[in-house]
């Protein structure tokens, strides 16, 4: 009996702690990710098409985006180029791109007769963030009315045999670049990404609408539910079924 006294006294200290456990465990903390894709036949260069657009909501307000591009490209109507995208509450700021990476971290120069791609040393640097359709975002490597001319823009995944004077494009990304984008006003942890225009070639506006895919909210009090363990939940009540006995004991004493 004194042993089990013991243990009620040290379990009322410590009998908070646990209800606060069991209160949080409901909510899963991370972050919001909304997938967007296009497959299939793309009108503006009349072939086919196998992109997506990853978004991923941060808790400190900044939006990773990661574009892919999935083909053999021989055109530069099937280089991407851009996205625009919209979430509730877009349309008030472009913010920054403030980190942009390619995959490997190289860039690459093609030769025309072959579609041969060779490494180079020149760094990722012309995509960019812009208000130009209200209520999306742009984020392109075009510039202004296109005035980079498509330098910098992605590749499929791979390319085999001749191409069509891709090398005026060059330096090109293969495959996918990641971007870190500050300061876009009505972005949170929790935002989701409602929709997405991808844009190939080097024309600015040749725009074609992807669907989503995937939205996945596991972020702030947004997230996702998660049910406790069904042994936290016995090891809590029974913990609490201690409790209240000894309390008993002690005022019967």
């Amino acid at each position: 009996m004194k042993t089990f006294t013991h243990f009620a006294k040290g379990l009322r200290i410590t009998l908070p702690a646990a209800l606060l456990l069991l209160a949080t465990s409901a909510t899963v903390w991370g972050n919001t990710l909304t997938q967007f894709a296009l497959n299939g036949n793309n009108a503006v260069c009349g072939c086919s098409e196998n992109v997506e657009a990853d978004f991923t909501a941060l808790a400190n307000g900044d939006l990773q985006v990661v574009l892919t591009n999935s083909i053999d490209t021989y055109v530069d109507r099937q280089i991407l180029t851009g996205i625009q995208f919209r979430f509730a509450g877009s349309g008030n700021s472009a913010g920054t791109v403030t980190s942009q990476t390619p995959d490997g971290n190289t860039l690459y120069n093609i030769t025309n007769s072959t579609g041969v791609l060779t490494r180079t040393s020149a760094s990722l640097t012309a995509w960019s963030t812009q208000l130009d359709l209200s209520p999306y975002v742009t984020l392109t490597n075009l510039g202004v009315s296109g005035v980079h001319g498509g330098g910098e823009g992605i590749l499929g995944s791979a390319t085999s045999g001749a191409v069509n004077n891709l090398s005026q494009h060059d330096p090109l990304v293969l495959g996918a670049a990641t971007f870190l984008l500050h300061g876009i006003a009505g972005v949170d942890a929790s935002t989701i990404i409602t929709g997405v225009n991808f844009n190939f070639g080097t024309a600015l506006n040749d725009y074609v609408a992807g669907s989503v895919v995937n939205s996945i909210a596991t972020s702030g009090l947004n997230a996702q539910s998660a049910t406790p363990e069904p042994g936290t939940t016995a090891l809590l009540t029974g913990g609490l079924l201690l409790f209240a006995t000894g309390r008993l004991r002690r005022r019967r004493a």
